[in-house]
This record gives structure tokens, C-alpha cells and sequence, in this order.
């Protein structure tokens, strides 16, 4: 175990030169090589006071990539509280994405499923596509309206 301050800011820099992480993620990572709280707080803090370490950066530059790669606003939050980024800060960057961004991945999402898996024939497609959907964390109710758009126009 180090505990000696130096040597856990050496290595909490280290980390964060390659990627970023929450306030949460860094402190289980200090924890496993330091048993001194006091040690452990100190380093937190100066990380934090330094800006290298920014919950608020993590939140937003994490909503904007999962934007980007067409994940729901529900599976956003999840994975955001799973690595402890509290509800209202989730829930105050989660607020640039829009309806008509949640829409328009969903048809993204409708349009790579198909061009993988081919043309909707069958309820049964339908049935596999909305849980699809749903995992990705889009909302039941604007799968179903863009899902039934999607029916009545033949899938195009």
C-alpha cells in the first residue's frame, strides 16, 4: 500500500492524463492503494482544485459521446449514477438532449437494425426491434409512435 501523498497524486495524474473519470471512479481507484483517508481526501481534493478532476466536464462529455453513438436518455443516466455522478447533475446536462434528437436516434437506431438484420416482416420483428430500442434507454411511449410511422409506411 502507498501512503505516501506524492506517490498517489503521481499516479492519480497518471490516469487522468489518459482518460477521464468521475470524483467516485478515482476514489475506489485510490482506495486500493491507499489505507489512509486523510491521504486518499487530500489527493481527491487536489485534484479537484487543480480542475484535472471535474464531474461536471465527465457528465457532460459523456452525454454528448452517447448522443453521438444513439443511446437513449434513460441507459445516459443509468450508466452515469452507476459510475456516480449524482441525479440532478445527470439530469441538468441531460436536458441538451432534445425530443428531436431522441427521435432521430431512434430512426438511426431503426435503420442500422434493419441493415443488419434486414426488412421488418412479422410482429415478432417489431416485438425484437422495441426491446432493442428499449435497452438502447429510449422511452416506450416514442419507440411505439415512431415504431407504428415506421408500419403504416411500409418500413421505408
Amino acid at each position: 500500500m502507498e501512503n505516501s501523498f506524492d506517490s498517489l497524486l503521481k499516479y492519480g495524474l497518471r490516469i487522468l492524463g489518459k482518460r477521464d473519470y468521475t470524483v467516485f471512479q478515482i476514489r475506489k481507484k485510490i482506495e486500493k492503494r491507499c489505507d489512509d483517508d486523510r491521504i486518499k481526501d487530500k489527493v481527491v481534493d487536489y485534484l479537484i482544485s487543480i480542475n484535472a478532476l471535474n464531474d461536471d466536464r465527465f457528465c457532460k462529455n459523456f452525454i454528448d459521446l452517447k448522443i453521438l453513438n444513439g443511446w437513449g436518455p434513460k441507459k445516459i443516466k443509468f450508466e452515469l449514477m452507476k459510475r456516480g455522478i449524482s441525479e440532478e447533475l445527470v439530469d441538468k446536462y441531460l436536458k441538451i438532449y432534445t425530443l428531436e434528437q431522441i427521435k432521430e436516434n431512434i430512426k438511426k437506431n431503426i435503420d442500422k437494425w434493419i441493415r443488419i438484420r434486414g426488412q421488418i416482416n412479422d410482429n415478432k420483428d417489431f416485438e425484437k426491434l422495441y426491446k432493442h430500442l428499449y435497452r438502447l434507454g429510449f422511452d416506450s411511449d416514442r419507440i411505439l409512435d415512431i415504431l407504428k410511422v415506421y408500419k403504416k409506411s411500409g418500413g421505408e
